[in-house]
């Protein structure tokens, strides 16, 4: 296995994992994954301090040496500036070294997927695959938001979800096209709670779902495009094609229009 990146340090051995071995409040299971994972890298990198010898310094180390991975190294942060405000709260550090630690800035994609290459990734999918990429298209949302739709979210006037990143609650009102894609999920999927879930009634992995949509797009000879690329295509397409023509874009529940829903699944 690769070796993590080591902040440098000659004491006795660590203990990051006197911490939170889960997220503290109510996240979503794909996001309780992604902090494991995290954590994991986390208590290798500092595998020789006690949790009170971790200074800021160290921490602006870590981020530099994940410095060409800048997506990463945020996520670095953002989780070990939870572990530490955990133990903080607790007694068992005196301060939070991850405090004015900057995180890297990201650059916004300019990448828009054409129809030709959407269709080309979509062919080459697996069916399951197709399904996710057909109601990301439809509603506009982040992939997270969409493996997180459960069946009982999906009622005769519109899909309800709440979104991971704002909290904000959003609803998606019914088009043929969407009645369609959820009734072909639910046949290729049979996840009991999940619309788009795995086996046993569980919420799809989120890696498994980006490791299975870069193998589709590499077959498609599609280069550079990501899960993230199906919403932007969906926005650009809303905005020309008009509210009439795209019911189920989500939106925010307070700005529903009356007559938005009318299609029952």
């Amino acid at each position: 296995m690769k070796r993590q990146h080591r902040v440098p340090y000659r004491r006795k051995k660590a203990r990051l994992s006197g911490t939170s071995a889960e997220p503290p409040g109510d996240y979503s299971l794909n996001f309780r994954i992604r902090y494991r994972s995290t954590a994991e890298t986390l208590k290798d990198v500092f595998a020789d301090f006690l949790p009170d010898q971790v200074k800021h310094g160290h921490v602006v180390q870590t981020m530099d040496a994940y410095a060409h991975k800048y997506g990463r190294a945020n996520r670095l942060l953002t989780v070990l500036n939870m572990m530490f405000q955990w133990a903080l709260d607790r007694g068992k550090v005196e301060a939070n070294p991850c405090v004015s630690v900057k995180r890297f800035a990201t650059k916004s994609r300019d990448r828009l997927l054409s129809h030709e290459e959407y269709e080309a990734i979509h062919a080459a999918s697996q069916d399951w695959m197709q399904c996710i990429m057909d109601v990301c298209y439809l509603i506009g949302q982040r992939i997270g938001d969409v493996l997180e739709i459960e069946e009982e979210h999906i009622v005769d006037r519109d899909i309800f979800f709440q979104q991971q990143k704002t909290g904000k609650q959003l609803i998606a009102g019914w088009t043929s096209e969407l009645v369609e894609a959820v009734k072909r999920s639910r046949e290729v999927v049979r996840n009991k709670r999940y619309l788009l879930g795995s086996r046993d009634d569980k919420p799809r992995a989120h890696t498994n779902v980006w490791r299975e949509f870069k193998r589709a797009a590499a077959k498609a000879k599609v280069m550079d495009a990501t899960l993230h690329d199906i919403r932007a295509m969906s926005g650009t397409h809303a905005d020309e094609q008009g509210p009439t023509l795209w019911r189920s874009w989500a939106i925010p529940i307070e700005k529903r229009p009356r007559s938005t829903c009318e299609t029952s699944a």
